[in-house]
């Protein structure tokens, strides 16, 4: 619901530096909440848990009288030109479908940096310190140049950014097959977070455009769905992976996938385009 309220009420040609606004909010906020949390955990367990409610009914009461309703209702049929056809279902929708995969695969990999990553740090030594550090670097990172970021994706197609996203992504978590410090995994989180920081305003502004106006909430909790997907195969089959055949083989891994969504996304650039441009002659 937030994020088809988000593409409801950007404007097109806003909608890639919107997003971007909200995806450093966000980290801003984990950024912050990491500290506070653990800063109000020594002091009240119980007043963390508190406080936390209530920032989430300031939310609510901030939509409630600020936010205007969205919702694009769906005409059962039969009284004119001005009802709007029902869409189809995201996952019958091919254009959609290949950005909901290429979103899964990439998930899968943005995963291993909380269930595989400090498993081979610890493996290798270093303390839990260590991969803190590690973590919050990333937040840092986009907190810092997340702002920028939509001036280097003006007047760029979506899916060739996310291709190169996806490359850039793989080849990150790759690098750490040869870390052997701090510095060597900095980097390594350097090289895949500039990737997340052009991947996420570009395939939330892609799945905007690639959502008919009427279904916006199927298609954006399809899209939710590809992250919650990739997190849930992520530990297993990463897991399994460094278990049976080792750290290298790992970030080889993810290298591999990183190339195999790239090639989607190039692979779909026409298909993508030929469907936004049905969906704007259906909404004129």
């Amino acid at each position: 619901a937030y994020s088809a309220m988000l593409i409801d009420i950007l404007p097109k040609e806003d909608r890639v530096r919107g997003f971007s606004l909200n995806y450093w909010a966000l980290n801003l906020a984990i950024t912050c909440s990491a500290a506070l949390g653990g800063l109000l955990a020594g002091f009240d367990f119980h007043l963390l848990f508190v406080i936390d409610g209530c920032t989430s009914l300031a939310m609510a009461v901030i939509v409630l009288l600020r936010v205007p309703e969205t919702l694009h209702r769906e005409s059962p049929g039969g009284s004119g030109g001005a009802e709007r056809p029902r869409a189809p279902g995201p996952l019958r929708d091919s254009a959609f479908l290949s950005l909901v995969v290429t979103a899964t695969l990439c998930g899968l990999l943005f995963a291993q940096y909380t269930s595989t990553l400090p498993l081979v740090m610890q493996r290798s030594g270093f303390p839990p310190s260590a991969y803190g550090i590690v973590a919050a670097l990333n937040g840092l990172l986009i907190v810092a140049g997340q702002l920028l970021v939509p001036r280097l994706l003006r007047q760029r197609d979506p899916s060739r950014v996310l291709a190169l996203a996806a490359a850039i992504i793989g080849l990150g978590f790759w690098l750490n097959a040869w870390a052997f410090d701090l510095w060597s995994y900095s980097l390594s989180v350097v090289v895949w977070t500039f990737g997340e920081m052009l991947y996420s305003p570009s395939a939330a502004s892609l799945s905007a455009e690639l959502s008919p106006v009427t279904a916006r909430g199927r298609y954006q909790a399809a899209m939710g769905l590809s992250w919650s997907l990739g997190g849930l195969l992520a530990p297993l089959t990463g897991g399994l992976v460094l278990d049976r055949l080792g750290a290298g083989t790992l970030w080889s891994c993810c290298l591999l996938i990183g190339r195999c969504a790239s090639s989607l996304n190039l692979l779909t650039v026409r298909l993508r385009r030929e469907r936004i441009a049905v969906l704007a002659r259906e909404a004129a």
